[in-house]
């Protein structure tokens, strides 16, 4: 992990940002069709209008599915380029009217923005009635922090966190991890959430999931139940979070 060579404030930090961007990444075109997967479970794809970010390998292949695809971002990353519109933008705020998408995908984005209730708050604003959104995120808790590669890190207060990440030669711990629970609370009066990540985890090959692939045939074998209570310990949750209509 390194940080982006045109280092700009993250949104909302005053602070050297680091975007943690994977831009050359071969199983994001599975990602892709997880997220396709997952989407079509609640809309009918070719009739939204949708908006996501990323390197461009995620958006475009989405953007096949969908009636037009916008994604955005801090930095211009992107890898692939063609088959939707891009624009980049300073900070949480998003140059949109009020409603003008049917879909959002929020894919490991949260982690990385300080104001995260701003960037739900955004989300929403641009969402349409009865629109969702997809999003993916490290879960707190995990036994591994993705970022860095160190365990229990996320766990940790910032400041003790920080101390942590210098050990093996970076400058600070620039994540910021959520619960499921933290996220439920600054979705209330917004959004109703709903957890797919143990829906996900029980049919692997329909949502070509691609995480914890050696262990996936005993997880799937587990109760519903027990997975719900081992899942703060994974390596990230999904959800969909519903706009009323």
């Amino acid at each position: 992990m390194s940080n982006s060579k045109d280092p700009n404030n993250a949104p909302g930090s005053g602070e050297e940002y680091s975007s943690h961007a994977v831009v050359h990444d071969a199983n994001r075109y599975r990602k892709a069709l997880k997220i396709i997967r997952i989407l079509q479970d609640f809309v009918d794809l070719r009739r939204c209008d949708l908006l996501g970010t990323g390197s461009g390998h995620v958006i475009s292949r989405i953007a096949r599915e969908c009636r037009s695809a916008t994604s955005v971002n801090v930095t211009d990353e992107r890898v692939i380029t063609e088959g939707y519109t891009f624009r980049t933008v300073p900070d949480v705020n998003l140059p949109f009217p009020d409603e003008s998408f049917d879909v959002g995908i929020s894919n490991q984005v949260i982690e990385h923005i300080p104001p995260q209730a701003d960037h739900i708050r955004e989300i929403h604003r641009v969402l349409k009635k009865g629109g969702v959104v997809y999003l993916a995120t490290p879960a707190k808790y995990a036994l591994l922090e993705p970022h860095f590669k160190l365990p229990f890190l996320s766990w940790l207060p910032k400041p003790m966190a920080d101390r942590y990440v210098r050990l093996f030669g970076h400058e600070r711990f620039d994540i910021y991890p959520l619960s499921l629970g933290r996220l439920g609370k600054m979705c209330a009066g917004l959004f109703r959430v709903e957890n797919m990540s143990v829906e996900v985890i029980k049919d692997p090959e329909r949502y070509k999931l691609d995480m914890l692939p050696a262990v996936q045939p005993l997880l799937r074998r587990l109760p519903r139940g027990i997975l719900a209570l081992l899942q703060p310990l994974m390596p990230s949750f999904i959800v969909i979070l519903h706009k009323p209509a």
